[in-house]
């Protein structure tokens, strides 16, 4: 604390000794109690409270709006994740996300963060070396891309990188000694793009939109994901070489949105507009 700032404390103390007390030891309790629960819970905590408010709108391109209600938001995101515990995502496993903003990379990320799996944002203007870089550095199983957006490949870019998804002819089944721990390619088909060797994004959602064992089992495995697991790792813009992998939790994920909240003075009827890309820190947290 510096001098300045104990001084303006001293003088709120004593003005307003016991209400500014109760009011830091209340901010410690909420502090504390964000940092207990996983991402899944406190969206479910926020849903809790109007499930029928709107929880996310986006535009594309040309103009179209898409919103997703809290309610909505909800059900899509366990309807997907019982589609990743079908192709064998486990809690722990790194699934890198390699997608423009998109409601569905938000769809993606908190499916995945569901069921205790760490979602590894790729920077979508990282050349194909540097995503190469990322995906092998992290040790990720899974990847989920998008098919295309404006000149950006995305499959030829895989294929430049780990030859072996552009010869593959089915999905879950990719060994490649450029990505040795890759295994499943998941791809969400903007342009309406296939490829023999991705599973489609939107079956995987229809997986668990059906219910069935597969949606009991993410249901499971939501149960066994802990505040202490990992949610993300994000890869610094390293200025001297290859950028590192920093590991952050789904306690300190929940308590960094309480945290923002309070600093912009946000209230449950605002509107918040981000511009910021969805793999920075900016954009996602």
């Amino acid at each position: 604390m510096s001098e300045g700032t104990a001084v303006m404390a001293a003088e709120q103390e004593a003005y307003e000794p016991v209400a500014w007390v109760r009011a830091d030891d209340a901010g410690r309790r909420e502090l504390a109690q964000a940092r207990s629960r996983t991402l899944w819970q406190g969206l479910s905590d926020a849903a809790a409270h109007d499930p029928q408010r709107d929880a996310l709108v986006g535009a594309d391109d040309a103009g179209d709006v898409r919103r997703l209600t809290y309610g909505e938001l909800l059900t899509r995101i366990r309807a997907l994740s019982a589609g990743l515990a079908s192709i064998g995502v486990q809690r722990g496993d790194r699934v890198v996300l390699w997608m423009t903003n998109r409601l569905e990379w938000v769809i993606s990320a908190f499916a995945a963060a569901r069921i205790g799996a760490a979602v590894v944002p790729i920077n979508t203007f990282l050349k194909a070396p540097e995503v190469k870089y990322c995906i092998a550095q992290s040790g990720a199983r899974h990847l989920i891309m998008l098919d295309r957006f404006r000149k950006l490949d995305m499959p030829a870019m895989l294929t430049e990188i780990c030859p072996a998804f552009g010869e593959a002819k089915e999905p879950g089944m990719l060994f490649s000694p450029e990505l040795p721990d890759l295994r499943n390619v998941v791809m969400f088909g903007r342009e309406g793009t296939r490829h023999p060797g991705a599973y489609d994004w939107a079956e995987l959602e229809a997986v668990g939109a059906d219910g069935g064992e597969w949606l009991e089992e993410a249901d499971r495995m939501t149960a066994a994901t802990t505040p202490e697991d990992l949610i993300l790792i994000k890869y610094t813009s390293g200025s001297t070489g290859f950028p590192k992998g920093v590991m952050l939790q789904q306690g300190g994920w929940v308590a960094v949105g309480l945290l923002h909240g309070r600093r912009t003075g946000m209230r449950r009827e605002d509107v918040y507009f981000s511009m910021m890309p969805f793999f920075h820190a900016g954009g996602s947290m």
